[in-house]
């Protein structure tokens, strides 16, 4: 019984997965340059929350050296100038992350939009009678290009 709900589990994740993937595929595919961008971004925010941690804490020791006469004053200045640099890139990430999603958002829709078209093109009147294929193109035609961006950009 317990061996039955893990596999159905397993199932469900692999299939998220393989949706997941997809739409990572889908997205590298049409916006190779924005996606690398926001994946450098994602990794370089992700490491430089505790490296600013680090600099602060070398900065309070540098400036507790330098009052007791110990340390040189281009070490608090080097510590300054990182924490401020790390503060800065933090501080403007949050924009540079919506013009990111806008170009995301842009170069998917406009690549996207020209492969569906060209897969319409190719059918046979026939598809465009069945049901299933009808519903399909109705489907496609509100934002194909959003079921992909939700694996991949925060909401």
């Amino acid at each position: 019984m317990l061996c039955g709900k893990i596999c159905i589990l397993w199932k469900g994740e692999r299939t998220l997965l393989k949706q997941a993937l997809s739409s990572i595929k889908i997205i590298f595919m049409n916006a190779k340059i924005p996606a690398g961008i926001k994946i450098l971004q994602s990794i370089l925010a992700a490491v430089l929350t505790p490296l600013s941690i680090f600099f602060t804490q070398n900065l309070i020791n540098s400036i507790e050296s330098y009052v007791k006469g110990t340390a040189d004053i281009w070490r608090v200045a080097l510590f300054m100038s990182l924490l401020l640099v790390s503060l800065l890139f933090d501080a403007g990430n949050g924009f540079f992350d919506n013009i990111l999603n806008i170009s995301l958002k842009r170069n998917i829709n406009k690549n996207l939009t020209s492969t569906v078209v060209d897969k319409f093109r190719r059918l046979e009147y026939q598809c465009f009678e069945d049901k299933e294929v009808a519903d399909t193109i109705n489907r496609m035609g509100g934002a194909p290009h959003e079921k992909s961006l939700i694996f991949f950009l925060p909401q």
